[in-house]
């Protein structure tokens, strides 16, 4: 028998169940364009150029110590916060990085070197500040804030 309960918030796939058969057939023509899309766009000379640049970007390591502020790296960015271009402070850098062990191979965090301890404000769902969040990085994502150095 299947399972009545209501989806999860954010469980697309589940919320798609209960929407009628027209409005998911279309869902599913939007998802294949933009797939399309997508590998025309990636495709083109620009694109590539600006992949070699991500790939030197991230390689180009500055040094950092507590105190810099930092923002990520452009197109660098690996998770959810901070946003871009918001400012965070080092609060550590390790002697030895810790390898992120808890991702697969098929995540962009996979073993990762967290070498960079940062802080930044961290914000509730309801927008409201909750404090500061401590947070461990890969220190080759991120640059000085020009803002803030």
């Amino acid at each position: 028998m299947a399972d009545k309960r209501p989806a999860p918030k954010g469980d697309v796939l589940g919320q798609l169940g209960a929407a009628d058969p027209e409005t998911v057939e279309e869902f599913s023509e939007y998802l294949a364009q933009r797939k399309v899309n997508a590998r025309h766009r990636w495709s083109t000379a620009e694109a590539v150029d600006a992949l070699r640049e991500t790939c030197n970007a991230f390689h180009a390591r500055e040094t950092f110590k507590p105190g810099d502020v930092v923002r990520w790296k452009e197109r660098l960015r690996n998770r959810s916060m901070p946003p871009y271009d918001i400012p965070a402070v080092v609060v550590e850098i390790l002697p030895e990085p810790i390898l992120d062990t808890e991702s697969s191979s098929g995540t962009t965090s996979f073993r990762e070197p967290l070498d960079i301890v940062i802080a930044l404000y961290v914000d509730s769902d309801s927008g409201e500040d909750e404090g500061v969040g401590i947070y461990h990085f890969d220190s080759r994502r991120f640059e000085l804030h020009p803002d803030f150095n």
